[in-house]
């Protein structure tokens, strides 16, 4: 009898331990991502479509040099899953800013970008942007169209943050008032977290755009869900070492 019941007591122990683990191996997986990337540095571009004037440079990623009228895209080859939600994050710097005289150094900034277009397209996704179907979060660092009050449109100063899509400003923070300035040369780090609805955005662990309402279907994305995902930098009269570091 004692034998018994040990073994009744052993089986059920068995039957709960093997729950508990499928349980926890379950919820393991449900909130693993399920397109998860990353590049600890950029001394390889491998899986990445460089366009234009972007490189590496000492391990960094130089979307554009400190020179007149650049463009260059970065795309990753592979469509990824955005429209149900994303969360990513990135260090950068800004250095060697400069400008022709009497026009005020350091530009244009660069834009993470959705987009499904193609991994071939030279345009620079933001405001400046004629093309349509792309999204993305513009890091600003030239004022253009001084005077204009049309935030829609219109960069709300030479260091800011803002939600574009398609070539409008759904949301944009001047980020001087925060402490917070992009052309100091120093590395900078931002997260993106879209939930499906809104963005938020992060620069050096401050909250800078909160809960940002993307209206409709995300811009970008195709019928699936998908879009070619990257960084898009610009210079003009002004100009500066756009690097993405990881």
């Amino acid at each position: 009898m004692k034998k018994f019941v040990s073994y009744r007591w052993f089986l059920c122990a068995l039957r709960c331990f093997v729950l508990t683990a499928l349980f926890t191996w379950m919820q393991a997986f449900a909130q693993s991502p399920t397109n998860c990337l990353a590049y600890k540095d950029f001394t390889s571009t491998a899986g990445l479509a460089l366009v234009g004037s972007c490189t590496n440079v000492a391990g960094a990623l130089r979307v554009t040099p400190a020179a007149q009228d650049q463009l260059g895209n970065a795309w990753l080859v592979n469509k990824q899953f955005c429209a149900a939600g994303f969360d990513t994050s990135f260090q950068f710097q800004f250095t060697e800013v400069g400008s022709f005289s009497g026009v005020p150094p350091g530009a244009d900034g660069f834009v993470f970008a959705l987009q499904n277009l193609g991994t071939g397209t030279s345009d620079f996704l933001s405001t400046l942007s004629g093309a349509t179907n792309f999204s993305g979060v513009f890091f600003n660092t030239f004022l253009n169209w001084p005077g204009c009050t049309d935030y829609s449109q219109c960069d709300v100063s030479a260091n800011s943050v803002g939600v574009v899509t398609n070539g409008y400003y759904a949301a944009q923070t001047d980020l001087g008032p925060l402490g917070i300035n992009l052309k100091d040369g120093t590395v900078h780090r931002a997260r993106i977290l879209f939930d499906g609805t809104a963005v938020t955005v992060w620069v050096d662990e401050l909250a800078v755009l909160t809960n940002v309402i993307i209206f409709g279907s995300l811009p970008g994305v195709d019928e699936s869900g998908q879009s070619w995902i990257g960084f898009s930098s610009h210079t003009g009269w002004a100009w500066e070492n756009h690097d993405i570091l990881n």
